[in-house]
């Protein structure tokens, strides 16, 4: 508060947490003249970010191979990251970052999987049918409306089948609701996951496991854990 009583924004004026460094000086340009709104540069920033760290670092586990590279790179993905990309995957899914569709492509197709989010999905199960049908059973097939958000083996039954089933059921329910391209698109983001999870893992087990498959499980359990606590009954 205000020493005059009125209420004070101090957001507008706090430093910005969402990313650790600014890009040299010619890539910041190119992305200013790239975006199509300025306030939105921490969110760049953010992506930038974990392209010059996420990437190597992966490829870092898949040349070492080791279980113990792979632990230290998905601890530190986690706490550094997995919030952070998670919270601006979700704005700059309903609020395109840049002006250039590629640039936009970015974060959902290629940062994405190191998160375990399968590239392309999270616009159609969120934007698409979450915000379509707004948490309604059975039509939004992770509506938390037939649980007991209070109770862990309906917490349980929830994590699991949105771990396992909504691979199948999002393609399913674009189908169902007529929208058939996005049901066909979904499909091939679903198969091109598992194709090139199972050939990752084939060429590098213990890499595919810490990179890919163990931050599917965990991106799993965290937004389940979120939309039991947040969703509306």
């Amino acid at each position: 508060m205000s020493q005059t009583g009125g209420l004070v924004n101090t957001d507008i004026t706090a430093k910005r947490n969402e990313f650790y460094f600014y890009p040299p000086k010619f890539i910041d340009n190119f992305f200013r003249r790239s975006c199509k709104d300025e306030r939105d540069m921490p969110l760049i920033y953010l992506f930038f970010n974990i392209t010059c760290l996420t990437l190597p670092g992966a490829a870092l586990v898949f040349y070492l191979g080791t279980n113990m590279a792979g632990a230290i790179y998905f601890l530190i993905n986690l706490f550094t990251f997995q919030e952070r990309f998670t919270l601006g995957l979700h704005f700059a899914s309903h609020r395109s970052l840049f002006r250039s569709p590629w640039l936009n492509g970015w974060a959902p197709y290629v940062l994405s999987p190191f998160f375990g989010i399968p590239s392309g999905i999270y616009f159609i199960h969120h934007c698409i049918m979450h915000h379509v049908e707004n948490n309604v059973f059975p039509w939004d097939v992770s509506s938390t409306e037939p649980y007991q958000r209070d109770n862990f083996l309906h917490f349980l039954h929830y994590w699991m089948r949105f771990l396992f089933a909504i691979w199948f059921e999002l393609p399913y329910y674009a189908w169902r609701r007529g929208r058939k391209e996005l049901a066909v698109y979904g499909a091939c983001c679903v198969l091109g996951f598992m194709t090139a999870m199972y050939f990752l893992y084939q060429a590098n087990s213990i890499a595919t496991f810490w990179v890919f498959l163990l931050p599917t499980f965990v991106c799993s359990l965290l937004l389940s854990k979120m939309a039991n606590l947040v969703a509306s009954r």
